[in-house]
């Protein structure tokens, strides 16, 4: 049990797949779909793919899911508006009424929005003066005369002499009126014209004059000689893409080339022909007087599916990029048929009603009308072909029915004719006589003489290796031979139909359905419980055994008759069925009076096929199906369906692309539309939020579409959502370059490629800048730092001076005191002379080697009567020059001074006792020279001591220079490198002196 639950769950989900799979090729747009009310009149596919419909009511935009209105209250002048015209620069100009206001309109693709233009009176060339004019009732016309300039005709309903029309200038910045040259008004042909771009032809009694217009004048070209002086009823120009134009008349179409030569010719049956359109296609579209739409190739030839179109009772048509057509129909119906679809699909009519299909052996196609025509096509043939008896078969054909051994037989209400089809020429029949053949008791066996008729009432014929043919008396079976025809009588009584099931033949009668055991001879039906006691029109069985049963009342019973299951299919209530083929287990057609064809399995409806899906009519009367197609007899004519493939939508892909792009510029949102929103863009990073409005024109698709938003970032994914809507947003992005990738369920696909930009601090030329500034700052303050350290040097250098002064004054009051006068004098003139030699080199930027050395050997004599005299202790020097050194090489004035005397005063001064002091100057490093000063003195360590005991700072500068941290910087920045050795007896000093010049 759960088993079969299974199996029956699966079947239905088949079946449902089925029908979602399988919709109909023709789409009809109704007011649900956004489809504007009043009088339709012509579809149009601008350059962006959109589809845009005329009407009385305005104009509507659609873009494969709805329509978007545009009316008076959008904007427009009028309402009223048959036709549109684009020109090169994406305006789309409306052909409707001129008004008194003199403004042309149009719709600017670019931008979304319609405009005008004003048109000055003295822009207007005219035959007539502008006062005799009346705007109210003359339409605008468009053609394209130049890469720029568009020829506007103001055709008038009152008075078809007159010419009359405008220039217009078209660029990318809009559309501007233009003046017309006088030599164009000096050469604009008079009198009887007709236009088609820039070619004009001027008919005259004796000659056709066919104008062209070229450098800003009407040049007369060529001329055609009328025949027999009788001037040639132009009802229509039309110019072509190739040069060509065709021009209709009260004969036919004409095709010209510009020079006037005629290429070709079509004759038509009717007075007139209107409405001349070509096509994107390149097709040919005119309408006769009938009213009939007819579509021709560009040399004039008919289309094959020319008889399907003018099924569809078109008023105006077009075709888009993707191969789809479009129509208006005189029914104010807009329909939508794909390409394929009309490729694959042929109708042919007849003027009347067809009754029956049969198709024999050979592929041949035979149907039979009301009126008893009976015609043949042979297998993939275009056209049909008459079979005429003798006498006439002029009567109401009520059965067709092909044999496998190449038997026709035809059967009307009053007698059944039987031929042989298999030979290539049909014969006419001879008609016999029933009484000679027929019996009432036992089989008739009739020796095969072609041709051969058989005078009966039949009421119809089924189909298949045994023929029953039920009439007015009895109902007979028939077995047919290469060489022989049998018949045999099987049961009595009237019936309309008859078909076995199984062990019994069905009949439907004209109070009932019946049934006689098969085998049997005049039989008397018997009466099939359960079913209405009214007419039954027609009976089908399929191989499974189930039988289907239409009244004529109305309704469609199916019936089991091995389980005696009978049911009533609700959808049929009320519902004339003219006929049910079968063709597979539980697989049925119904053909009904109004509601086309029916397509049922195990009683369930799978789908309808009806005029939206290709048939000329909606009452179909028989149907011959096939593995791959379908033939179907209406009352409009016969058309061949492709069952597996043209009855669902073809494959395509659909035209996916971005329409509009939304993103903050200075802190107000601006939009960019398609084209331009497709580009690349540089968005900031501090409000980064997009909106993306994407369009899908896709004029198939009839279920949900899903899309796929993939957002990348350097080939990474960042993020994937997928929804059925075409609007995506963006926030608050990281900087870099990013991909969104948009892609369709039926593998369409547009990527929109942005960069958000990186802050300030992240871009390279800031940090360039910034490093140029920090740069220049440290430069700034490195030269700064070396002049300060210079001048903190002067300074000093300067204090050492006053310091030393300070010192040798002490001294000489000492001497004085002691009154040592000669001895305090010979000091003071070796002060005086050395600070003469201090101040001079304390002004200069450099001083030679020999000089230093000189002015520490006097400093040293000096210091040594000035410290020693105290401590009465003696004092040994040694200054000496490596002989690598050129003693007039210079250096930097008074850097050795300091370091003798702190060495002297603490050093040496404290230990008491006969000291060393050792200034030795030698070749360091090219440009270096290194200057020892080392002495045998307490060392660092024990003056620190001392100091720290005495607690008084030191009072010599020159230590500041040598110990302190920050004066050895300063030295150092000046250019002088300065190190301290603690020896085991003493300091050692090493001073590093820049040579200035050798």
């Amino acid at each position: 049990m759960k088993g079969q639950l299974l199996l029956l769950f699966l079947l239905l989900g088949w079946l449902i797949t089925t029908v979602q799979a399988q919709q109909p090729y023709i789409r009809a747009f109704t007011e649900k779909d956004g489809l504007p009310d009043g009088v339709l009149y012509s579809p149009f596919q601008d350059s962006k793919g959109y589809i845009w419909l005329t009407s009385t009511q305005g104009l509507a935009r659609y873009n494969g899911r709805s329509f978007q209105p545009f009316r008076t209250q959008e904007g427009l002048a009028h309402n009223d508006i048959w036709g549109l015209f684009e020109d090169q620069c994406g305006h789309l100009f409306f052909e409707t009424y001129f008004n008194d206001s003199l403004t042309i309109q149009y719709f600017d693709l670019r931008t979304d929005r319609i405009r005008q233009v004003r048109v000055a009176p003295e822009h207007i060339l005219y035959q007539k003066k502008i006062s005799t004019l009346s705007f109210s009732t003359a339409f605008l016309q468009y053609q394209t005369i130049g890469p720029d300039t568009v020829l506007v005709y103001l055709n008038h309903f009152n008075d078809s002499q007159n010419f009359f029309a405008l220039l217009l200038h078209c660029s990318a910045d809009g559309v501007n009126v233009i003046a017309p040259p006088q030599t164009m008004r000096q050469g604009m042909p008079l009198g009887n014209v007709f236009l088609a771009g820039n070619v004009a032809m001027q008919v005259a009694h004796q000659k056709t004059v066919i104008w062209r217009f070229k450098h800003n004048t009407w040049q007369r070209f060529a001329s055609v000689d009328n025949p027999n002086n009788t001037p040639i009823d132009i009802d229509n120009m039309l110019l072509l893409t190739d040069s060509t134009f065709l021009v209709g008349t009260n004969k036919g179409i004409e095709l010209y080339h510009r020079s006037g030569r005629k290429l070709a010719s079509h004759p038509i049956q009717t007075d007139r022909l209107f409405g001349y359109q070509q096509l994107p296609n390149g097709y040919i579209s005119y309408e006769t007087s009938e009213k009939k739409r007819e579509v021709m190739s560009p040399q004039l030839k008919r289309l094959p599916f020319s008889d399907f179109l003018q099924s569809l009772q078109i008023k105006s048509l077009t075709v888009d990029r993707q191969k789809n057509w479009w129509f208006t129909t005189v029914n104010n119906d807009f329909l939508m048929v794909p390409e394929q679809a009309l490729a694959n699909s042929r109708t042919w009519s007849f003027g009347e009603a067809l009754r029956y299909i049969a198709k024999d052996r050979q592929g041949r196609y035979w149907v039979g009308t009301e009126t008893g025509r009976l015609l043949y096509r042979p297998a993939n043939a275009p056209t049909w072909q008459p079979l005429r008896f003798s006498p006439p078969f002029n009567d109401y054909i009520r059965g067709l029915a092909c044999t496998p051994t190449g038997h026709l037989l035809i059967a009307n209400n009053r007698q059944l004719a039987i031929t042989y089809i298999d030979k290539p020429t049909l014969p006419n029949y001879i008609p016999l006589k029933i009484s000679r053949y027929f019996s009432d008791t036992v089989p008739m066996q009739i020796p095969l003489r072609i041709p051969l008729s058989i005078t009966a009432a039949p009421k119809s014929i089924t189909n298949g290796p045994t023929v029953y043919i039920a009439e007015g008396s009895r109902t007979w079976q028939a077995s047919f031979r290469p060489n022989q025809i049998r018949f045999l009588p099987v049961a009595v009584g009237k019936s309309y139909t008859a078909v076995p099931v199984g062990k019994w033949l069905y009949l439907g009668r004209p109070d009932g359905l019946y049934r006689v055991p098969l085998g049997h001879i005049n039989a008397s039906p018997q009466t099939v419980s359960g079913f209405p006691a009214s007419s039954v029109t027609t009976l089908a069985a399929d191989s499974a055994g189930l039988l289907y049963v239409a009244y004529e009342a109305g309704g469609l019973w199916l019936h089991k008759p091995q389980t005696g299951h009978l049911r009533e299919l609700p959808q049929f209530t009320g519902t004339v069925v003219n006929r049910v083929v079968t063709d597979r287990p539980g697989h049925a057609w119904a053909c009904t009076q109004s509601e086309g064809l029916v397509e049922l399995l195990d009683g369930r409806t799978i789908r309808t096929i009806d005029q939206a899906d290709g048939l000329p009519s909606n009452q179909v009367l028989d149907v011959w199906p096939e593995a791959r197609q379908l033939a179907v007899a209406t009352a409009g004519g016969f058309t061949e369906l492709n069952r597996a493939q043209q009855l669902a939508w073809p494959s395509h892909r659909s035209q996916l692309r971005i329409k509009s792009v939304t993103f903050p510029v200075d802190r107000q949102d601006s939009t960019l539309l398609y084209p331009q929103a497709g580009q690349d863009l540089l968005l900031d990073n501090q409000d980064n939020t997009i909106r993306l409005m994407l369009e899908n024109l896709d004029f198939q698709a009839t279920g949900t579409m899903m899309y796929t938003y993939q957002l990348l970032k350097a080939d990474d994914t960042v993020a994937v959502v997928r929804k059925p809507d075409l609007t995506y947003e963006l926030h608050y992005l990281q900087p870099g370059p990013y991909r969104l990738l948009v892609s369709s369920s039926d593998g369409a696909h547009v990527q929109f490629a942005f960069r958000i930009r990186r802050p300030i601090w992240q871009q390279w030329w800031f940090w360039l800048l910034i490093g140029g500034v920090v740069g220049l700052a440290i430069f700034y303050q490195f030269q700064l730092r070396i002049k300060r350290a210079t001048l903190e040097l002067r300074a000093l250098q300067g204090q050492v001076n006053a310091h030393f002064a300070a010192n040798f004054i002490e001294v000489i009051k000492n001497l004085t005191l002691r009154e040592e006068k000669f001895k305090a004098f010979d000091m003071l003139s070796l002060f005086g002379s050395l600070m003469r030699s201090f101040v001079v080199a304390s002004r200069q930027k450099h001083i030679r080697l020999e000089d230093e050395i000189s002015f520490i050997q006097r400093y040293i004599h000096l210091t040594k009567q000035v410290y020693y005299l105290q401590k009465e202790t003696e004092l040994t020097e040694s200054i000496s020059i490596s002989e690598a050194l050129d003693p007039k090489t210079l250096i930097q004035p008074l850097l050795v001074q300091p370091i003798v005397e702190n060495a002297i005063k603490y050093g040496i001064f404290h230990k008491g006792s006969a000291s060393r002091l050792i200034v030795r100057f030698d070749p360091y490093q090219p440009g270096i020279i290194r200057c020892i000063v080392e002495d045998d003195g307490v060392g660092r360590q024990r003056v620190a001591d001392i100091q720290e005991q005495e607690q008084q700072a030191l009072a010599s500068l020159g230590q500041k220079i040598s110990k302190s941290k920050g004066s050895i910087e300063v030295m150092r920045e000046a250019g002088i490198s300065v190190q301290f050795i603690d020896l085991e007896q003493g300091t050692r000093v090493e001073l590093m002196l820049k040579v200035i010049k050798s």
